[in-house]
């Protein structure tokens, strides 16, 4: 058969001219950078590099070493690395071009053994790799390539990748030029450690490394390479390690391994000077470090506001470029324009700030304490802090933490301690408390009105005026004065002297100070409240409505009456009175007591105002118990299903969803957000198991959340039974994760001892998982689970006439040795659980190998009927053989399987079931074994 004539091999494309030093590395793209960089660009000094030993050059040769200035010039060569088939008998081989001989193009064959070979017998084959990004410079970089893709498995070919490298590195040490050019290709592809291979020098090599390093942004590699070349050579490295200073700072023992380079090159390189000052070689100022970032800004084209902000002053940078600086530059402009710059506060890194500068922004004001609060900070500085920008904000804790003698003063008597302020130590808060008890009790002649806070002298001075008029003319209402009236704090130690009911006499006050008078109202009815004249407190704010018109009096002037009403049992009214007040400008009490006293008469509507008052109360410890008497009333409540919920179909009611899912979110306590999160998954499943759903929840990463969202996955069981194999310390574990283990067992266990002849396999999964992975179970409860599992799973396999799988055979084993350990009375218990798992299995395996022998009886059949017609020693003869010798293999294995089985059946049904198919694989055994004639 004639041979076509192969297309002749193709000729290497032309190279381009290229720069001197270009292509080994002057030109790189770096690390984060998306345009190529000049490195010799970056330089004073800068020169063409000899890379051969890293001297500048001029024109010509090296005056060092002599390379010549195009270092890349290699003598012409024919493309190689082209893969090829040939047929060697009837099996078609591969071939690879590796080079040219006197003989003619070499190649390596499929058994590694090199020939000369005439192209034209040969055809093309080639091998799919990717283009890649760089311009392939040497001829065998195809041949690199594909040794690569041979190592990671990406084409599979004769030979190894060792053998090819191996071949690629002898064409490149052929010429120094084409090592220097198969030393880029291996550094394109992200293998600059075989340029150790390309015949290079050690610094060459270094060089290498050093741009791959950069190329990377690897800067514990960039150190290793510099530090690896001569100090005195190869200038551009510096340039590199400028670029990469920060990173650089950062690698262990750089200042010491670059020390030498820098140092060579020191006078004529600003940027070696700058690494010596980052590395802490020489000393620096901060003048000297702003000049130094500037410089670096500069070489890396840096963007106009990045550089504004490298080379201006603190006062000359502008709000809007000031955003660009990190966490501690923000800190620093802060700190130089704290007013004009307040709105970086929340970007700077105030955690690591000295305590001086936080302090400074608190001074001027910028600071508020809700940050304060959010700082990493040690406790003692966030009570230094808070107690300068909110001292109401600081915890009692932390009011004694910070030394804060008067805020402890002034809480001691918010909290209505008596003689707060005659406990009190000597400080301005106590002095003035003191002040306000002797008014308070009338005692005129120890008021001392030089020890009242200064904001509030003038206040006393009349307020003593005052009392001492109404003592002279026997009339409280002497005592009012509407400038000490506007003071509203005076309101209290006034009534506390006189009382209320004397300043309310005659309607004075009413008709010189109306608000004054609605409030002593207030303060009337609630002293009646006190001593539960609830007659008297109805009165008193009934008398209150008729006049006020204040929206905030007339709101409590109602809760008050409803209170009176709701005691004389008025339970409608009152929440007529509650509901009438809410219209307006409600406050957070009034809510509340409306759900008290709607629960009297509706639980429903009680519920509904709880609901309201977790979306809407300030407090957080109101909305949480707001939340769960809502939630626990709701649960409670079998009389009726709510308006458009239906309980079976296990949803919240809509009035109670969102509420709970925003109070489990909230700082509660841990067993508030146990009980909510309880409900939630099982009333609210698919909301709870959301990513994002506890995402607010401090408790998020506790094992109750992780716990009751594996409640209200959809895969339940399988998830709870996941959280609980966690736990290896089940003495140490909460009270409650034990009480969820030992009910799922308890509940599993129930479900499957009524349910043992249900095809659903669903329990026995469970049973069997809980058996496997949890832990701390009793002995008896252990055995229990297994062969209830292994029961019911069986039996839902057998149902499907399939063949249950070895671990349910192992389970079993595993459960009838631990039962042997049990009591007595517990070997008892399980007697007819053992034998109607055992009984199972049997019927199953029984099943599935008369199955099995069925099926092979026919292909015995075939078997017969080929080797009657087969002649002897034919493929055919041979093929029916070899299945009368797997029909023997299979009698042998059923026998072994089966034996056992039929020992320990309890059924006589299933004993003679076994027994006959054993003996029928017996018979079926001895016909095979005759005709294999042994």
């Amino acid at each position: 058969m004639a041979r076509t004539e192969a297309p002749p091999l193709p000729a290497p494309p032309p190279r381009p001219e290229r720069r001197a030093g270009a292509d080994i590395g002057e030109v790189t793209r770096l690390a984060g950078t998306t345009r190529q960089t000049h490195l010799t660009s970056l330089l004073s000094a800068p020169a063409p590099l000899c890379v051969a030993c890293g001297a500048d050059m001029a024109d010509g040769p090296c005056a060092s070493c002599g390379t010549q200035p195009d270092f890349l010039a290699a003598p012409p060569q024919d493309a190689i690395g082209g893969v090829f088939e040939y047929r060697k008998m009837l099996r078609k081989r591969r071939a690879m071009r590796i080079g040219t001989s006197a003989e003619g193009p070499l190649f390596l064959l499929h058994d590694g053994t090199v020939e000369a070979r005439d192209p034209a017998t040969l055809k093309p084959a080639p091998i799919p790799l990717p283009a890649g990004e760089h311009e392939w410079l040497s001829p065998a970089a195809v041949v690199l390539r594909i040794a690569l893709a041979v190592d990671s498995a990406q084409v599979s070919l004769p030979w190894t990748s060792r053998v090819l490298l191996d071949h690629a590195f002898a064409h490149a040490r052929s010429h120094l030029g084409l090592g220097r050019r198969l030393a880029l290709d291996a550094m394109n592809l992200g293998h600059v450690d075989l340029a150790a291979h390309c015949g290079l020098g050690e610094s060459e090599q270094a060089w290498l490394r050093l741009l791959s390093a950069a190329r990377r942004g690897d800067a514990a590699d960039l150190v290793d390479a510099a530090a690896a070349l001569p100090p005195d050579r190869y200038r551009p490295k510096i340039a590199a390690l400028a670029v990469f200073a920060g990173a650089v700072r950062g690698v262990r023992g750089a200042a010491e391994r670059l020390a030498p380079s820098l140092a060579a090159f020191a006078e004529t390189e600003p940027l070696a000077g700058l690494l010596q000052r980052a590395l802490g070689i020489t000393a620096t100022t901060p003048a000297r470090r702003r000049a130094d970032v500037a410089l670096l800004a500069g070489l890396v084209n840096a963007p106009a506001p990045v550089l504004a902000l490298a080379t201006a002053s603190l006062p000359e940078i502008g709000l809007e470029d000031a955003r660009l600086l990190g966490a501690k530059g923000k800190v620093a402009a802060l700190h130089g324009t704290p007013r004009s710059a307040s709105g970086l506060v929340s970007g700077s890194d105030l955690d690591a700030a000295p305590l001086s500068v936080v302090d400074g922004l608190a001074d001027a004001g910028v600071l508020t304490a809700q940050q304060v609060q959010g700082l990493r900070r040690t406790p003692d500085e966030i009570a230094y802090l808070l107690a300068r920008t909110s001292p109401q904000d600081l915890t009692d804790e932390q009011v004694v933490q910070s030394g804060h003698v008067d805020e402890q003063v002034r809480r001691t008597h918010e909290r209505g301690v008596a003689d707060a302020g005659e406990k009190a130590p000597d400080c301005a808060m106590g002095r003035h408390l003191r002040v306000l008890e002797a008014l308070s009790r009338n005692r005129l002649d120890d008021v001392r009105t030089d020890e009242a806070l200064p904001e509030h002298a003038e206040t006393v001075n009349r307020l003593v005026t005052g009392l001492r008029r109404a003592a002279e003319q026997g009339d409280a209402t002497a005592a009012l004065d509407e400038v000490v009236l506007g003071d509203r704090t005076t309101w209290q130690p006034l009534v506390t002297a006189l009382g209320a009911s004397a300043l309310l006499h005659g309607e004075v006050a009413r008709r010189r100070v109306p608000a004054f008078a609605d409030w002593l109202s207030l303060v009337a009815a609630r002293e009646r409240l006190f001593v539960a004249d609830w007659a008297g407190a109805a009165y008193e704010a009934r008398n209150c409505l008729a006049h006020a018109t204040d929206e905030a009096v007339r709101d409590e002037a109602h809760n008050l009456l409803a209170c009176a009403l709701h005691h004389l049992g008025q339970h409608g009214t009152a929440l007529g009175e509650l509901e009438a007040a809410i219209e307006g400008e409600y406050s957070v009490a009034l809510l509340a007591n409306i759900a008290v006293v709607a629960m009297h008469l509706d639980r429903e509507l009680g519920a509904r105002h709880l609901a309201r008052v977790v979306r809407e109360a300030p407090s957080q410890a109101m909305r949480a118990n707001a939340a769960l008497r809502a939630m626990r009333m709701w649960r409670s409540d079998g009389s009726k299903i709510w308006e458009g919920e239906d309980r079976a179909a296990d949803k919240l009611p809509a009035m109670l969803r969102e509420p709970l899912r925003t109070i489990v979110t909230q700082p509660i306590g841990l067993d508030e957000f146990r009980e909510v999160a309880d409900v939630l998954a099982r009333f609210d499943a698919e909301w709870l198991r959301a990513p994002q759903s506890l995402a607010g929840s401090p408790h998020r990463a506790t094992l109750e959340a992780t716990f009751y969202r594996a409640r209200a996955s959809e895969d339940m069981y399988t998830a709870i039974v996941n959280v609980l194999g966690t736990i290896t310390d089940w003495a140490g574990a909460p009270d409650w994760i034990r009480e969820e283990r030992d009910d799922l067992v308890h509940q599993t266990k129930e479900y499957l001892f009524d349910h043992l002849d249900d095809p659903d396999n669903v329990a026995g999964v469970v049973a069997l998982a809980i058996a496997r992975q949890v832990t701390g179970l009793a002995k008896y409860d252990h055995v229990c689970l297994l062969l209830l599992g292994t029961a019911t799973l069986t039996y839902h396999v057998t149902t499907r006439e399939e063949e249950i799988a070895v671990s349910l055979v192992e389970s079993y084993l595993a459960a009838r040795q631990a039962a042997t350990t049990l009591t007595e009375d517990q070997q008892e218990r399980l007697t007819g659980l053992l034998e109607l798992t055992q009984r199972r299995i049997g019927f199953n395996l029984y099943q599935a190998r008369e199955r099995e022998v069925e099926a092979r009886i026919d292909t015995y059949n075939r078997a017969l009927g080929l080797l009657n017609q087969a002649q002897t020693g034919s493929p055919a003869w041979f093929a029916g053989r070899q299945e009368v010798a797997a029909t023997v293999d299979m009698c042998t294995r059923v026998r072994e399987q089966l034996t056992p089985w039929v020992r320990g059946a309890d059924s006589g049904d299933l004993r003679s079931l076994l027994m006959d198919l054993l003996e029928h694989v017996r018979e079926l055994e001895t016909k095979a074994r005759r005709v294999l004639g042994n």
